[in-house]
């Protein structure tokens, strides 16, 4: 199941709000179609979406034009409290920049302008924290075939959805 920080918590007080922030309704939101980018990582899972990373590897930045990083990632209208990636977007990293064969653990939903690494204290970093397995194991947030990653590869993500209800 996904994590929340409390900076996300704290802008919504139910679960149409969650909905509300993701898609921009909301007024005060700052994680919402139109900002956002996924950050993949590999490394231990904080299995914490307040907790200020230290000694992960980022794997690389998925937005809409191959991890550029200029064109942010954009939901679908919300249908039967499911939240769905834009179909007629392409979610990717573009060729990573890695040493080694990395193994994606987790992923973190987070504006566009927020730095994922930092501790979140209430406010000012909403975001989404994504356990990340591989398809045959115990279940995650994020289910791939194959999550390990070598130098150029790139991480396409053909379907995401974040079930609200």
């Amino acid at each position: 199941m996904p994590l929340y920080s409390n900076s996300f918590k704290n802008l919504v007080g139910d679960h149409d709000g969650y909905a509300h922030i993701l898609t921009g309704q909301n007024a005060g939101a700052t994680i919402h179609t139109g900002t956002g980018k996924l950050y993949i990582y590999a490394g231990t899972d904080p299995n914490d979406a307040n907790a200020a990373l230290s000694g992960q590897t980022l794997l690389g930045i998925v937005t809409s034009d191959a991890g550029v990083g200029s064109t942010f990632l954009t939901f679908a209208a919300m249908s039967a409290g499911v939240l769905s990636k834009n179909a007629t977007e392409v979610w990717s990293t573009g060729a990573m920049t890695i040493s080694g064969t990395k193994t994606a653990s987790y992923a973190r939903f987070v504006n566009g302008s927020d730095d994922p690494t930092v501790a979140d204290t209430g406010s000012g970093h909403p975001r989404i924290h994504l356990s990340i397995r591989q398809i045959g194991s115990t279940p995650g947030d994020i289910n791939l075939v194959n999550p390990v990653f070598v130098n150029g590869d790139s991480f396409n993500l053909d379907a995401f959805q974040i079930n609200l209800l």
